[in-house]
């Protein structure tokens, strides 16, 4: 976890880091599994955070391949918002994003899950946010 600014008070998985107010968390990439995969997850320590988290679906560069991925969006531990993206057979869109209030003290887990199971395609996360004290 990078820390900067004096108001750094999350911990977690991904590369959580601050500027001032603001955070910004990159879960890295992951290749498509069909065995649930736990991409980011963190504690919102003791203020308010309001931000966007951000998916995309798997990707083979220079391709057209790609898959089926969901991603579980759980705060606490319950299950509050599942998204779907698709790299190549559906209409669902490739990436999408969705705006998060988390409260004080809480746990953000996001989790992925696809279709088929590739070394190669990668689905990655971003959640980026602003810190209310």
């Amino acid at each position: 976890m990078t820390k900067i600014g004096s108001n750094a008070q999350f911990s977690g998985t991904g590369n959580v880091s601050y500027i001032g107010e603001y955070l910004y968390i990159y879960g890295g990439e992951y290749s498509l599994s069909t065995i649930e995969q736990t991409v980011m997850k963190f504690n919102t320590g003791k203020d308010y955070t309001i931000g966007k988290l951000f998916v995309s679906g798997g990707v083979l560069a220079g391709s057209s391949s790609g898959g089926i991925t969901t991603f579980q969006i759980k705060l606490n531990g319950i299950t509050i918002i599942w998204l779907k993206t698709e790299t190549a057979q559906e209409d669902s869109p490739l990436n999408t994003k969705v705006k998060l209030l988390l409260p004080p003290n809480s746990i953000l887990e996001v989790i992925t899950d696809s279709d088929a199971s590739n070394v190669s395609i990668y689905t990655t996360t971003a959640f980026i946010g602003r810190v209310y004290k």
